[in-house]
């Protein structure tokens, strides 16, 4: 099977998103009721959906067979947009999309505002019905090891 990547030309990996599909809207609510109106708008809070990011990434690094107890990583740094209008509109049981891209390598470097050990940048999009970008989120990580060695230094 071809991955995404490998059938991008050099320079188009970075438009190769991964889709990982979440529902975990239904469960957010305090007043979970398994039987509730699904087409009652609920008030998540502005940053529920964003708060997905985190499983996305792991679903991603799980079908990339990336190993996590033997190289854990953090985050060291993000950027979170939501469209709250959009929010606002959001109703139990919608179904989010989260679009991954391919990492793109952050070096190391030294100086104001540069880390000291490589990182990898994880561009994400969460979309609600009708592929409206419900969020926009950039995540820097690094693997702790990398960290750990760069404080040692």
């Amino acid at each position: 099977m071809t991955t995404c990547k490998e059938a991008m030309k050099p320079g188009q990996h970075d438009y190769c998103y991964h889709q990982i599909h979440i529902d975990a809207t239904r469960n957010a609510t305090d007043d979970f009721n398994p039987f509730h109106d699904q087409n009652k708008v609920e008030q998540f809070p502005a940053m529920f959906p964003a708060a997905l990011l985190s499983c996305a990434l792991l679903e991603k690094a799980k079908q990339d067979n990336y190993d996590f107890e033997s190289n854990p990583v953090v985050y060291t740094s993000h950027h979170i947009s939501v469209d709250r209008r959009l929010l606002q509109k959001l109703k139990s049981n919608d179904r989010l999309h989260l679009l991954v891209a391919v990492p793109r390598a952050v070096p190391a470097g030294k100086g104001l505002g540069k880390k000291g050990f490589p990182q990898q940048l994880h561009r994400c999009f969460g979309l609600s019905a009708g592929n409206r970008i419900l969020f926009r989120a950039e995540a820097v990580m690094a693997p702790l090891k990398a960290i750990l060695q760069d404080a040692e230094a």
